[in-house]
C-alpha cells in the first residue's frame, strides 16, 4: 500500500455526529464541509440523514452530485459575489448568510427576491470572543438593517467554542437582538455555529442547554449548529512511512513520506506503530524531530516517545481527520494521498 494515506473509521464518524446531535439542544446538525469534504466521509453522513453547511460552489456541487437534496444544504459563506449567489440559487440552495447590508442586497438582486430564500444575519462577536474570525454585522449597524429589512435568522461563529462564559456572552447579545425582532416564529433560525470539541465538557453542555431551552421557550425559535472538526477530527488518521532516521544534536530526526504537502500542519494527537496491537515501550524517552523529505528541511513537529523508530516503520498519526486533506498540495509533485474508509477497504 502506497503511503501516505488517510484512513477513516465509519462508526467513529457516525458516533461523533450523533454525539453532537444528542448532546446539544438543537433541532438539526449541519456538518461543515470545510473541515473535510471527502466523498467517502460525505456518503457516510448522507446515509444517516445528516445535513450540510457549505462555503463554496464546489462544496454545494459535490453534495448535489452525491445525491444530497438541496433542502439539506445551507450556504454559509459570509462574503460572496452575485455570480456565486446565482450559482448557489440555481443549484437549489435557499439558505444564505450575510454579514453586511451590501451582502444582503447582493442576495436580493441575485435571487430576484428575498421571499423565497432564507436570509440569516451573521453577527459580529470578535469583540467579546477575540479569537474568533472578524466577520459579522456589528452592533451599530444591526438596528438600521432590522428597521428596513426582513431577516429569517441569526448566526454567529466562535472559532474555539469551548468556553461556556464566552458562549453565554454571545447568546446575551443574540437575546438583545431577538427582543427587538420579537420573532415568535418556529421557522426563525438561530445558528450557534461550530468550533466545538469532543468530548463535550459536562459543565459546558449543561449550562449551554439550559440557556438554549430558555431561548426556545421564550422566542419560539429553531436552533441549529454547524460543526466540522467535532465530527471528523478524531475519526481520521494519517498513515505514513519512516523514510530515514538521523541522529544529530541530541535528537533523533525522523524523515517521513508525509508532510506539509500532504496535510501535516500540526502536532498529531498521538503517534503509534501502525498495525501493532501493542506498541513496544521502554522507559527511555527519546526526543524525535519529524521532517518531510523535501528540500525545504522544515521541522514538522517535535514529539517525545518511549520507543525506537526505524526506517520503513509505518506510523499512525492520530487526530488528522479535519483540516488536513483539504490543505494538501502538489509541492515537489507529490501525489495527493489516497483516502480509505475502514481497514477492510484497503
Amino acid at each position: 500500500m502506497q503511503t501516505p494515506y488517510y484512513l477513516f473509521e465509519k462508526n467513529k464518524i457516525i458516533e461523533n455526529y450523533q454525539m453532537v446531535l444528542n448532546s446539544l439542544c438543537v433541532s438539526d446538525v449541519y456538518y461543515a464541509l470545510k473541515a473535510n469534504a471527502e466523498p467517502l466521509v460525505l456518503k457516510v453522513l448522507d446515509k444517516i440523514g445528516a445535513k450540510f453547511e457549505t462555503s463554496s460552489i464546489g462544496e454545494i456541487t459535490k453534495l448535489i452530485e452525491l445525491g444530497v437534496d438541496a433542502n439539506r444544504i445551507i450556504f454559509g459563506l459570509p462574503i460572496k459575489t452575485e455570480e456565486i449567489i446565482r450559482k448557489a440559487y440555481k443549484l437549489g440552495c435557499r439558505y444564505f448568510v450575510f454579514d453586511h447590508i451590501n451582502e444582503y442586497n447582493k442576495i436580493h438582486i441575485a435571487t430576484y427576491s428575498v421571499t423565497n430564500v432564507t436570509m440569516v444575519m451573521r453577527i459580529f462577536v470578535s469583540d467579546i470572543c477575540p479569537e474568533s474570525i472578524e466577520y459579522g454585522v456589528k452592533q451599530k449597524e444591526i438596528k438600521s438593517i432590522l428597521e428596513h429589512n426582513t431577516i429569517d435568522g441569526l448566526s454567529f461563529h466562535i472559532s474555539n467554542n469551548t468556553d461556556i462564559d464566552s458562549m453565554l456572552r454571545v447568546l446575551s447579545r443574540v437575546e438583545e437582538i431577538l427582543d427587538c425582532i420579537k420573532p415568535q416564529n418556529s421557522s426563525f433560525i438561530l445558528n450557534i455555529g461550530g468550533g466545538f470539541h469532543l468530548p463535550f465538557d459536562e459543565e459546558y453542555t449543561k449550562r449551554l442547554n439550559q440557556r438554549l431551552i430558555y431561548m426556545k421557550d421564550k422566542y419560539g425559535i429553531r436552533i441549529i449548529c454547524e460543526p466540522g472538526q467535532a465530527v471528523i477530527k478524531t475519526a481520521g488518521v494519517l498513515i505514513t512511512r519512516v523514510v530515514a532516521v538521523r541522529k544529530q544534536d541530541g535528537y533523533h530526526d525522523i524523515y517521513l513520506d508525509a508532510g506539509y504537502p500532504t496535510g501535516v500542519n500540526r502536532i498529531p494527537e498521538y503517534i503509534k506503530l501502525y498495525g501493532c496491537k501493542v506498541t513496544p515501550v521502554d522507559r527511555k524517552i527519546r526526543i524525535y524531530r519529524f521532517f518531510d523529505n523535501t528540500c525545504m528541511h522544515q521541522e514538522l513537529f517535535t514529539k517525545a516517545l518511549r520507543f525506537d523508530l526505524c526506517e520503513n516503520d509505518l506510523l499512525e498519526l492520530g487526530g488528522f481527520g479535519s483540516y488536513s486533506i483539504c490543505k494538501s498540495n502538489h509541492f515537489h509533485c507529490w501525489d495527493t494521498p489516497s483516502v480509505y474508509l475502514d481497514k477492510d477497504d484497503h
